[in-house]
């Protein structure tokens, strides 16, 4: 009878072949019980990736849609800010004004209107705000500032205003160069025509259209920019007529506080819808990720025996090694 054998370096090649195989089992399997999900998809699958890669798709968009909503909140907070900043400034300028008491204080007058610039200046400056980059309340045009420069805008009222010839003239001119396209829009706002486009979150759009031109906005630039003219040399009015029009200005701020928090509401009910949606994303990305667990989750038990199993064979044949690596002729022939 025909007998074969293998030898010494080929057997040395198996073993150490097979040794290597039983590692990286055993380093499979470890980290399958640690992590609990299977590290070949495919095998455990059967080669069925359909459901699988259709939840990892939709986890990916997701994700995406996870940042959006994530930069549009702080797009929103950031002109819930501005607002805010505007509605406070214009209210404690509205109650200095409206208080003043310019027959016992003569510079009184020049102090409130200096007091209303610095307010005007303000509210332009948080108008012309930015979040991560893009303008607030330019609307479309999120590249640059929504109104021109506090300056620009004040000399441009100015010399609408040198023609006045009482306080209420003075008002009655300024209601009229905001309300005309081609006089507030024309020469103060520089933004967009249109407002932001919303964002799309499943079936529903969340969108701040609002921009710097919005009556809800315009009134309070309008008072504030009219009060800081008071004092303004280029305005033919005697000092009763400035008097009058930082009192009624006041009155107007204080009355038109109901405008700002009805902006403020409108950017308010897009913060609670995106609010909304963020916790409908959590839960359902929550779900895909449990369904994707459960497709992929490796068994405790049947990993543990396989390692076990893995385990043991490299120690047996670490033994077998040990065993061979003695062999010696002489001990043969004996």
């Amino acid at each position: 009878m025909r007998m074969s054998a293998i030898g010494d370096l080929a057997r040395n090649f198996a073993m150490q072949d097979r040794n290597n195989s039983l590692r990286d089992d055993i380093q499979r399997l470890t980290t399958e019980l640690a992590s609990g999900r299977v590290s070949d998809t495919g095998a455990h699958l059967k080669g069925d990736m359909t459901r699988i890669a259709g939840i990892e798709a939709q986890l990916t968009r997701m994700g995406t849609a996870r940042s959006v909503l994530a930069e549009t909140a702080a797009f929103a907070e950031a002109a819930q800010l501005a607002l805010g900043r505007v509605a406070q400034d214009t209210q404690d300028l509205g109650s200095a004004l409206i208080t003043l008491d310019a027959a016992r204080f003569p510079g009184s007058v020049e102090a409130a209107a200096t007091q209303a610039r610095a307010a005007f200046e303000t509210a332009v400056a948080a108008l012309n705000g930015r979040a991560a980059g893009r303008s607030l309340f330019a609307g479309q045009a999120t590249g640059q500032d929504a109104l021109a420069g506090a300056g620009t805008i004040l000399d441009a009222l100015a010399g609408v205003l040198s023609g006045a010839t009482g306080a209420d003239d003075a008002m009655a001119l300024a209601d009229a160069w905001f309300a005309d396209p081609a006089g507030f829009e024309a020469a103060a706002y520089t933004g967009a025509g249109t407002g932001l486009a919303g964002i799309v979150i499943g079936e529903e759009a969340i969108g701040f259209a609002m921009t710097a031109r919005d009556p809800l906005l315009r009134g309070a630039l309008r008072d504030t920019a009219v009060a800081a003219l008071a004092g303004d040399a280029r305005l033919p009015l005697d000092a009763a007529a400035r008097r009058d029009v930082l009192s009624i200005a006041g009155g107007r701020l204080i009355a038109g506080q109901g405008d700002l928090a009805t902006a403020q509401a409108r950017i308010g009910q897009g913060q609670d819808r995106l609010e909304r949606a963020t916790v409908r994303m959590a839960a359902e990305r929550t779900s895909l990720e449990y369904a994707r667990g459960t497709l992929l989750s490796a068994d405790p038990f049947e990993t543990a025996t396989r390692r076990q199993a893995a385990q043991f064979q490299l120690e047996s044949l670490y033994a077998v090694t040990a065993r061979t690596a003695q062999l010696k002729l002489v001990n043969f022939l004996r």
